[in-house]
């Protein structure tokens, strides 16, 4: 978990440097560090992912653990495995929603494990 949390914290620090408007980046720099973003934030969402399908399959999961991948699911498989957006604001939004989701379920999932 504390492996997690560090690059979670470490994801978040970094959506935050992008989305400063002083950062010094050309927007195409802008444009290319929020795909990146988008694209860490997604395979942490992978990960958690299958952590918690494996609790889910093994019967360990919270009802509520079970609600929220379902949810988390149908709204971030799709984020994540569209093409990449080629505008700014689309790219930080979709980072934003990965990374609220991913930090919702490992919550919820280091709480069932207990």
């Amino acid at each position: 978990m504390k492996i997690f949390l560090a690059s979670f914290l470490a994801l978040a620090l970094g959506a935050c440097a992008i989305l400063a408007p002083s950062n010094g980046l050309t927007p195409a720099q802008q444009l290319l560090a929020a795909q990146q973003a988008r694209n860490t934030a997604c395979a942490t969402w992978s990960g958690v992912f299958a952590t918690a399908l494996a609790m889910r399959q093994a019967k360990t999961a919270s009802p509520t653990l079970i609600q929220q991948i379902t949810l988390a699911d149908s709204q971030l498989t799709p984020v994540c495995t569209s093409p990449l957006p080629t505008d700014l604001a689309t790219i930080q939004a979709q980072t934003t929603q990965v990374m609220t989701s991913v930090g919702i379920l490992e919550y919820l999932t280091q709480a069932s494990k207990k």
